[in-house]
């Protein structure tokens, strides 16, 4: 665990406040747990209502601090020796880092993006439809303990700060010892389309984790339709096999 130590240069001025800063120092630790996720703690004083940004493996995404200075998160690991980074708002920053014995069990989808565009990840297992028990998104997340079981996968979000800088992720986590085949899971990238961003281009990135601990990566790029489309969806079909685009 490496501590960051803040800049004593910074926006704070006032005696009280420099002493305040000079001596908080966050600490930051990484804890493996099962289904291969890690359980990040963050504590720092100095970090009251922050809003942070983890690193791991060309995974981002923001998280606000609360009012105690405290953060825990459980987070998605993407290598065995599994390294985070989570840097603050005035440049410095620390690292954590735990291995993680049972990441070769798993496979793993992450969809990212930056602002407030609304991008959304949904599987679908074993031939499910919208609504059915196998379709895994963020209003019917699944269970890390199915996943553990071999039954069904499991899906977490990720990025709490609103607005055009905030980065956020879905990630979707396939049932233990499975293989992750487009026979066996579909995986859809949909976006509404609103008053906010139609017309404009909507982006994003998708991370494949494979049980090999390969990481591949693929930009996503969708072109939002004219406002007349507003309350409409936008889908990004079998992203495990290849990128069709249709409309909802």
């Amino acid at each position: 665990m490496i501590a960051a130590t803040p800049d004593r240069g910074a926006a704070e001025t006032g005696g009280d406040q420099e002493d305040a800063a000079a001596t908080c120092e966050p600490a930051f630790s990484a804890t493996a747990e099962p289904a291969a996720m890690v359980r990040l703690d963050l504590s720092g004083p100095c970090l009251k209502g922050q809003t942070v940004t983890i690193h791991h493996n060309g995974m981002m995404f923001s998280h606000n601090v609360g009012q105690d200075g405290e953060a825990s998160i459980s987070a998605p690991a993407l290598a065995e020796q599994a390294i985070y980074i989570v840097s603050f708002g005035d440049g410095n920053g620390a690292v954590a880092q735990t291995k993680v014995p049972d990441l070769s069990a798993h496979e793993r989808i992450v969809l990212q993006w930056q602002g407030d565009d609304g991008l959304q990840l949904h599987a679908f297992e074993n031939g499910a439809s919208y609504g059915d028990d196998g379709h895994i998104w963020t209003d019917a997340a699944g269970d890390p303990d199915h996943a553990l079981s071999g039954l069904s996968g499991f899906l977490r979000h990720y990025g709490d700060a609103s607005g055009p800088d905030g980065l956020r992720a879905d990630v979707y986590t396939f049932a233990k010892g499975v293989q992750l085949s487009a026979d066996t899971v579909q995986i859809n990238a949909e976006v509404e389309v609103t008053e906010s961003n139609c017309g404009y281009e909507v982006a994003g990135q998708m991370l494949r984790l494979a049980k090999d601990a390969t990481l591949k990566s693929h930009d996503l790029s969708m072109a939002m339709p004219d406002c007349d489309a507003t309350g409409s969806f936008l889908v990004l079909k079998n992203l495990l096999q290849d990128l069709k685009i249709a409309r909802n």
